[in-house]
């Protein structure tokens, strides 16, 4: 997972989602994406040299959510019961195919061999494309909606 050079830590229950740690040298410590667990919580952190600005708060949440959402689009796809990594490459192989037979490698097992899926009807071969161009849309959405929903207030407060 890209964390925007944040580091997941746990801890206890109620942690803030700012400190300074050190108002003599300006060091200011961000939690973010905070979860609280049955054992306490857990959350990524990231420090500054200075008081964060709401515009570098934004930038290091889209970093962290972009990572996310790339990650959700490489290996959070299933067809027909297989597991489909979509890396750009591929993407690009599944999308652009218009003609059947096509096989594509999609993933590869524990051992590390290849899995394959093959395509002899059209339509077969048109549904997967949907379902692979569904799949990265649905993860943009959200990934959009995630960003467009966080809240720097309560690292703003003095």
């Amino acid at each position: 997972m890209s964390s925007a050079n944040m580091k997941r830590v746990q801890g206890s229950k109620g942690v803030e989602p700012i400190v300074c740690l050190n108002p003599v040298k300006e060091l200011w410590r961000v939690r973010m994406d905070i979860t609280e667990t049955d054992d306490g919580a857990e959350w990524l952190e990231h420090d500054f040299d200075h008081r964060p600005t709401s515009k570098e708060l934004r930038s290091l949440y889209n970093e962290y959510t972009d990572g996310q959402v790339k990650d959700k689009i490489l290996t959070g796809m299933t067809y027909d019961g297989v597991k489909i990594y979509l890396s750009e490459e591929n993407q690009r192989n599944f999308l652009s195919a218009f003609f059947v037979p096509a096989e594509f490698k999609v993933w590869e097992d524990d051992e590390g061999n290849a899995v394959y899926k093959k395509f002899t009807l059209l339509t077969k071969l048109t549904a997967f494309k949907t379902a692979v161009f569904t799949h990265i849309q649905q993860c943009l959405k959200e990934g959009w909606s995630k960003k467009d929903g966080f809240d720097v207030s309560p690292y703003l407060r003095e």
